[in-house]
């Protein structure tokens, strides 16, 4: 006779040891496999609905972006079209007269002076040339005082 192989041996032992089942067992280990599934399922339904709120909300994140995309695409080309008006010499002229109160040579200049900035009646006197120099410097440093009263409005 021959010797059976020693694995077949040892499935022969498994199969015969093993039971099977009674009804009530297969119940509850059908039962923990459907509550485990249940468990499951609720599971991925909530991490779906998460990630479709995460969506939604993204998306809605991403038109605000546009718009504001749009509203900074609008003002850079007002922008663009303000330097460029603004390059033409025209332009640059009545800003140099205007805003920073530069003259051409040969333009002649007209400063009025308010009651408050008015010389004082002693210094008219002094410009009519006496030749003394003391005189001269007070009139220049009355000058002087005139034109950053003049400057600092």
């Amino acid at each position: 006779m021959k010797e059976a192989h020693p694995g077949v041996v040892l499935l022969v032992v498994i199969l015969m040891a093993r039971q099977t089942p009674s009804p009530k067992q297969l119940l509850t280990i059908r039962q923990a496999i459907i509550v485990i599934g249940i468990i499951a399922l609720a599971y991925f339904a909530f991490r779906y609905g998460q990630n479709v709120l995460a969506y939604r909300e993204l998306q809605s994140e991403l038109g605000e972006m546009d718009s504001q995309i749009s509203r900074v695409d609008a003002e850079k080309d007002a922008i663009n079209r303000e330097f460029d008006d603004s390059l033409s010499p025209a332009v640059v002229e009545d800003f140099a007269r205007g805003e920073m109160n530069w003259v051409r040579s040969g333009d002649e200049v007209i400063i009025t002076l308010g009651d408050d900035q008015a010389l004082p009646a002693n210094d008219s006197g002094s410009t009519s040339g006496s030749g003394d120099s003391e005189e001269e410097g007070d009139d220049v440093s009355s000058n002087v005082q005139l034109w950053l009263k003049l400057i600092r409005k």
